[in-house]
């Protein structure tokens, strides 16, 4: 701009030449806020605040002015607040083609506006500081450092005018309104045919005839998508020279067809934001990162927000509860394991050169952080502390969040009524709030796992108590259990019939579907498979720590299969209490031996129908399949699984019951299986879990049957559990809704034609 010249806009006000630097005005806003006794004092309980953006008055100024007009004429209690974080904001915007004279027409307009003294003020930041305490402008360093986003900024003025008055937010911002509508605070999102008409009404509904203001005025609009240039270096704020072609006199309203069209995205992307808005959670904040905040105009296109809507929407978070010593165990080796396969480090921030840092699979059971880390939603949950204690002082410490690690004082002493009961009530109350919070986290919660143990008493009854209370408070979300099943020799406690039974029959119609393991299935594969003479629990929950990845893998990446955890009963359960998977892991070699095995995609399926790769003692052969689904990973062709199921399919000894012809369901997962360093199996290029819902499985319901049984007919042990408030009649009522288990396993398995001869 030549020296001197000065742009007029519409109301004939003169912009600063380039000898009064913007910051000048903006400086003189700022002081002119904090001196204003109006603003500083308690205020009519009638006015009703409007909150502006930098976007309104960039792109729709001459509907805001006019908007203050008809309210200065009509004496309406309304008070236009322009945020401090706004009026700096404007500064940001010399550096964008096309956007400087808007900054210098509204920054004009608010200076006179603000010197009026009527119904347009500035943030006052002094005061506002006293109150809260957590006020802050961003200063001039802090453009690049991304330190302090000015939507946190802009909605900390709506939370603190919204105190006991109605406040609006007036905003083009589809993320900020969405960050807006998760405070509850109402928003006004500007339309291509947005007047003063239509904002009056949304803040007085017919309280105020909206025909008396003013109807729809042309906007000067930038047409170009040109990116914001980053600039270190702020010295003066708007001291630009602009083009001649800048001139808004030049510049042509859009076409009547690309206005409708335009309308009605508008109309639909505020449909979104409201849904957005009901839903969304912290993830809703933490959608770019603070470079990106820092460099990237506030301004951009709004296809930009179309975008960030798409990805919001499509976000499915899973929480993971680990429940007692063997959960919280397994959760070690399972989150190990993630970290491996996202690229993580032990402190959740991603590794350089890692191929999963544009993954948007984090998201499924991570949260990020403003400063790029990546915490685990999940809750680790015992009654006494010494095994949470290793989580807190291992090598994974700073991986969790602190408050997600939940103790107790004392132990459930393997009793599920101390669990359940006693020791269990006192905790369950904390341990809701903390799923809440990591619930409140999430933008579109798709549900639960739940990893636990039948045998042990926290695991058994504080565990039973999580799911019946997960199933109040969250019945519409999925539930999975991820449980370590008592083995037929082994047992850590003589009372695990009791806490099994027991804990069966009070999940059982909480639960959605139950993976089970049993710790002598795992020994023996440990043993025989991988070579360790004597397997400890590390090397057990590294085995399962595979089949849970192989199961979860396609929530976090890409696959065909078993996308949202309501496709695993979809799949899998065919009768809500016959939701018992049987789960077969393959190939399992250790290092020694992967040279000489050959770990085709026929080998891998054909060892998946063989019982020394269940992780549960028990033989398919003596029962019938009702439904098998095959997830691959890593280099897996269609071709070859297809050929593979062919041949299972000529086998006489895999049996599926008559009425489910469909058989298999395939799923083929592009990641390949990751290896933990120091682990016990052998790096591979591809791996397959079977998940099988089969009636072999109640073999297992009648071993552990049968163990109880022989406690409960001399009623041994039975005293500790009525002692923590247990009434002996559950045990009865435990066995009997077991033992109807085992006859509905036994009734899916006849075929439809015995059924229809038995009948007639």
């Amino acid at each position: 701009m030549a020296a001197g010249k000065h742009w007029q806009y519409a109301a004939g006000h003169a912009f600063p030449g380039d000898d009064e630097y913007l910051h000048t005005t903006l400086a003189q806003i700022d002081h002119l806020a904090n001196e204003d006794v109006e603003m500083q004092s308690p205020l009519s309980e009638y006015a009703t605040f409007l909150i502006v953006d930098t976007n309104i008055l960039l792109h729709h100024f001459e509907v805001l002015a006019q908007f203050v007009d008809d309210v200065e004429k009509f004496t309406l209690p309304v008070i236009v607040i322009v945020p401090g974080a706004v009026v700096h904001e404007l500064d940001g915007q010399k550096n964008r083609d096309g956007l400087a004279w808007f900054a210098r027409r509204a920054t004009a307009w608010l200076l006179e506006k603000i010197r009026e003294r009527k119904s347009v003020k500035g943030q006052a930041q002094e005061e506002t500081c006293k109150s809260t305490g957590n006020w802050k402008i961003k200063e001039r360093g802090e453009f690049s450092s991304g330190e302090m986003f000015n939507d946190s900024l802009i909605l900390d003025c709506c939370m603190y005018f919204s105190r006991g008055r109605s406040t609006f937010l007036c905003s083009a911002d589809n993320n900020l309104c969405i960050l807006s509508q998760t405070q509850g605070l109402p928003t006004i999102t500007p339309s291509r045919f947005w007047s003063s008409r239509e904002i009056v009404h949304v803040i007085y509904g017919d309280k105020v005839d909206p025909s008396l203001f003013g109807s729809h005025k042309e906007s000067y609009r930038n047409t170009q998508d040109v990116p914001a240039t980053a600039n270190e270096h702020d010295d003066d704020s708007m001291a630009v020279d602009d083009d001649e072609s800048l001139n808004p006199g030049g510049w042509e309203s859009e076409h009547p067809i690309n206005m409708l069209h335009a309308s009605v995205v508008d109309h639909f992307t505020r449909l979104l934001i409201e849904l957005v808005g009901k839903v969304g959670g912290e993830e809703v904040r933490q959608r770019s990162t603070a470079e990106e905040d820092a460099t990237r105009s506030r301004h951009a296109p709004r296809r930009r927000h179309y975008t960030e809507l798409y990805h919001l929407l499509k976000m499915r978070e899973v929480i993971s509860v680990h429940v007692g010593q063997a959960g919280v165990q397994i959760g070690n080796a399972c989150w190990e394991l993630y970290t491996v396969e996202h690229g993580l480090s032990p402190d959740g921030r991603l590794m350089e050169g890692s191929p999963s840092a544009n993954d948007g699979g984090f998201s499924t059971f991570f949260s990020e952080t403003s400063s790029g880390k990546h915490v685990p939603r999940s809750l680790y949950i015992d009654l006494e502390p010494n095994v949470i204690d290793e989580v807190r002082n291992g090598p994974y410490r700073s991986l969790f969040h602190p408050e997600t690690l939940v103790t107790g004082k004392e132990d459930a002493a393997s009793n599920y009524a101390r669990g359940h009961y006693t020791i269990g009530k006192e905790q369950i109350d904390v341990v809701m709030d903390k799923v809440r919070r990591l619930a409140d986290n999430c933008s579109g919660l798709q549900g639960f796992f739940v990893f636990h143990s039948f045998g042990g008493g926290t695991g058994s009854g504080f565990g039973a108590l999580i799911l019946e209370r997960l199933s109040t408070d969250y019945g519409k979300k999925s539930k999975l259990e991820f449980s370590v099943y008592p083995a037929p020799t082994l047992a850590n406690s003589v009372v695990e019939p009791y806490n099994s039974v027991l804990t069966t029959h009070t999940t059982l119609e909480h639960s959605d579907c139950s993976f089970m393991v049993d710790n002598e299935a795992i020994y023996d594969i440990c043993k025989k498979n991988l070579g360790i003479v004597s397997p400890s629990l590390t090397n057990l929950n590294r085995l399962i720590a595979q089949v849970v990845s192989s199961i979860t893998a396609s929530l976090r990446f890409d696959g065909s299969l078993n996308v949202d955890l309501n496709e695993f009963q979809t799949n899998l359960v065919p009768f809500p209490r016959i939701h018992f998977p049987l789960a077969t892991f393959a190939p399992i070699i250790s290092a020694e031996k992967a040279h000489h095995e050959q770990n085709s995609v026929a080998d891998m399926t054909f060892s998946c129908f063989e019982t020394g790769n269940q992780m549960v003692k028990c033989d398919p052969r003596e029962g019938k399949y009702m439904a098998c689904a095959l997830l691959y990973r890593g280099d897996v062709v269609p071709k070859d699984v297809n050929a593979a199921v062919a041949i299972i399919k000529t086998k006489r000894t895999i049996q599926f019951v008559d009425w489910c012809p469909t058989g298999f369901k395939l799923g083929i997962c592009n990641e390949p299986p990751a290896h933990v360093p120091g682990g016990d199996l052998a790096k591979v290029s591809r791996s397959m879990c079977m998940l099988s819902n089969t009636t072999a499985i109640s073999s297992a319901w009648s071993r552990l049957d049968h163990k109880f049984d022989l406690l409960y007919s001399k009623r041994a042990f039975v005293h500790w559990y009525v002692g923590e408030g247990m009434e002996e009649g559950e045990f009865s009522e435990a066995r009997e809704d077991l033992a109807a288990l085992e006859k509905d396993y036994e009734e899916v398995g006849i075929d439809s034609a015995d059924v229809e001869e038995a009948e007639y």
